[in-house]
């Protein structure tokens, strides 16, 4: 315990620190790590409870304690500060710092997912993270995080997330898509806490024709989200991707609490009918290792009458706690 918060070493509220490096096992050097957890000695910060201060700080580099003894030097930092975010969550929904990082992911979905360094012009969305793990844990479980940190101990980088979701019959970009498509409808249990947070819109789409991107564009595994303000009726609605073939295209359509999903790839026909509102999410599925540099993918959206038969939904996702997209600053 030392006063951290006084501009001890930064003026964090705690941290963790790996020790022992490299430890022999057997004849093999593994990346598991012994610990140890520095707290302030009394979360007195202005505006804050101290004990729930000190509550949720714990548990978060608690559990930095728990991913060093499974691997204290993995590539992706995302993966241990997303998880750590959750786990404030998870062990003290009333008292957790986890929801105050959604606004960054929600403001930014355009930037590559896991971003890091000069990538991340906020410096928090690794935080906010935490939301992705939630939705995994949503759909298939809360086991599955123990998974991915078993894997993560064996795996290095974006192969023990896909291991994990193989073992779930999942897959990398149908994972980080669903979250995607989840962030519009805010289908999360600790919603009442986001406030009114809502992704960034980028742009509306009114009628046939050719429409391109407000925004510089989308990032490797981020998402473009573009509102469908189009009259009832039946639309051939592709992708023109001038920069990147890797993104792909999902509509949502939303009425009353249930939110329709389709996925269209390049293209499709899409029927809108007395939907209440309709959204068209770009995802650029390309990705790599190196998470410091991501590079924007520009594409345009061409909306002509249709000439097929429509698409049939997906899947569905809840959408009780859905609030329209709000163009942002």
């Amino acid at each position: 315990l030392v006063d951290l918060v006084n501009d001890f070493d930064g003026g964090i509220l705690g941290f963790a620190r790996p020790e022992n490096f490299g430890r022999l096992s057997g004849n093999q050097i593994t990346n598991t790590s012994s610990s140890f957890l520095a707290l302030d000695n009394n979360y007195q910060l202005e505006d804050e409870t101290p004990l729930s201060l000190m509550r949720s700080t714990a548990a978060h580099e608690f559990h930095h304690a728990i991913q060093f003894a499974y691997d204290d030097d993995e590539s992706m930092f995302w993966y241990y500060e997303a998880t750590a975010t959750w786990m404030e969550a998870v062990t003290l929904p009333n008292e957790q710092d986890a929801t105050r990082y959604v606004e960054y992911v929600y403001d930014y979905p355009e930037i590559c997912f896991g971003a890091e360094g000069r990538a991340d012009p906020t410096g928090l969305l690794m935080y906010g993270t935490w939301m992705f793990l939630q939705s995994l844990a949503d759909r298939h479980g809360y086991r599955i995080i123990n998974t991915l940190w078993e894997n993560i101990g064996i795996y290095e980088g974006w192969d023990a997330l896909i291991a994990t979701l193989d073992a779930y019959d999942d897959t990398l970009i149908e994972a980080i898509s669903y979250y995607h498509l989840q962030n519009i409808a805010r289908d999360y249990k600790y919603i009442a806490l986001f406030k009114n947070e809502t992704v960034w819109l980028d742009s509306r789409i009114s009628g046939n024709g050719v429409w391109s991107h407000t925004g510089q564009g989308v990032q490797e595994l981020g998402a473009n989200y573009i509102e469908l303000a189009l009259p009832n009726g039946i639309y051939d609605i592709a992708l023109q991707d001038a920069s990147n073939p890797d993104l792909r295209l999902w509509v949502m359509g939303v009425r009353d609490d249930i939110a329709d999903i389709y996925d269209l790839g390049k293209a499709g026909t899409m029927l809108i009918k007395d939907y209440d509102y309709v959204y068209a999410m770009v995802m650029n599925t390309d990705y790599d290792d190196d998470v410091s540099v991501c590079d924007y993918a520009t594409y345009d959206i061409t909306v002509s009458t249709g000439t097929r038969h429509p698409l049939t939904p997906a899947y569905q996702q809840f959408a009780e706690h859905f609030a329209p997209l709000v163009e942002k600053n």
